[in-house]
């Protein structure tokens, strides 16, 4: 009785914070299963669950055609002694065909007794994903899913940079990842390609205008070399003229030089010759003058100009 009347003050104890709006949540006998935070009655990780059972009961009752239908979110969460946590419709559905033996329809431990405790932090994790809008399904035709769960990649994870669906949001790979939408990552990641794209076209166009610039330039410079071989051609020109008539000019002037030293040189020959000719009859005539006897040498010489004769 003991017992009893804690574990009904414990409930009323949570019931009242739940509806005060607080989020606490006291551990179970076993850590809460995140994986039951995700919008679907059971954890697809296992092998055998409720909805497989309920399959198998349309197909038997013909009201199933063998393709799956969705999967219904989870509403009213709770959880039992073994830890484990349910949709409360789901986990009485089930106790109601197991009767009287109730047991964890995924670990398979008998519950000696049946409390159904309202799970608040399950419950405060199923308003989250809810607000997402991001309810979990298998992937559409023709577009890829997950490959582990076989659901929709509806998710993002930041961290990894990978698309995961929702049941891999909450598997220990994930949980403590940031990630978004899969449409709002996409259009994050679109916004991020405009913008290079922007920033690319932007170098574009301005290598484009420094090509234009180079195209100018070079034209410009093209001209101005081709003006200036044209001036250096010119230029060449006038020189060779100038040192063609300058070549003319000097080898006319040396040719008259030429011609002034010949004529120059042949006057000073016949001038020259003319002494030497004049020197020599002197010399001839002293010479036999000096052959003569004493007495004759100094009548000749008396006979002489007095002013040549002196020393």
């Amino acid at each position: 009785m003991d017992k009893a009347a804690s574990r009904a003050e414990s409930l009323s104890d949570r019931d009242r914070a739940s509806q005060n709006g607080l989020c606490s949540f006291k551990a179970d006998k076993r850590a809460p299963d995140i994986s039951w935070a995700l919008p679907w009655c059971f954890s697809v990780s296992l092998g055998k669950t409720f909805e497989d059972s309920e399959i198998r009961e349309r197909k038997a009752a013909g009201k199933e055609s063998g393709s799956r239908k969705e999967k219904p979110g989870v509403s009213d969460p709770v959880s039992i002694e073994c830890g484990h946590n349910f949709c409360r419709a789901c986990l009485s559905r089930c106790w109601e065909e197991s009767e009287p033996n109730f047991s964890c329809p995924q670990c398979r431990e008998t519950i000696l007794q049946r409390h159904l405790r309202p799970s608040y932090q399950l419950g405060n994790l199923v308003e989250l994903v809810k607000r997402l809008r991001l309810p979990a399904g298998p992937a559409p035709e023709g577009q890829p899913g997950c490959e582990r769960h076989q659901e929709a990649l509806k998710l993002f994870c930041q961290e990894d940079q990978v698309p995961i669906c929702v049941i891999c949001r909450e598997s220990r790979a994930h949980q403590a990842h940031k990630v978004l939408p899969i449409e709002e990552a996409g259009q994050e990641c679109k916004e991020q390609i405009l913008s290079r794209l922007q920033r690319l076209r932007e170098e574009r166009d301005a290598l484009r205008g420094l090509e234009s610039d180079w195209a100018k330039e070079s034209e410009r410079l093209l001209r101005q070399t081709d003006v200036e071989g044209q001036l250096v051609g010119w230029e060449c020109k006038r020189l060779r003229q100038f040192l063609v008539e300058r070549e003319r000019l000097l080898l006319a002037r040396l040719g008259e030089l030429d011609e002034e030293i010949g004529r120059r040189r042949e006057e000073h020959a016949a001038r020259l010759g003319e002494e030497i000719s004049r020197l020599s009859a002197l010399i001839s005539e002293l010479e036999e003058t000096c052959r003569q006897p004493a007495l004759e040498l100094l009548q000749v010489r008396c006979t002489q100009n007095p002013a040549q004769g002196r020393p």
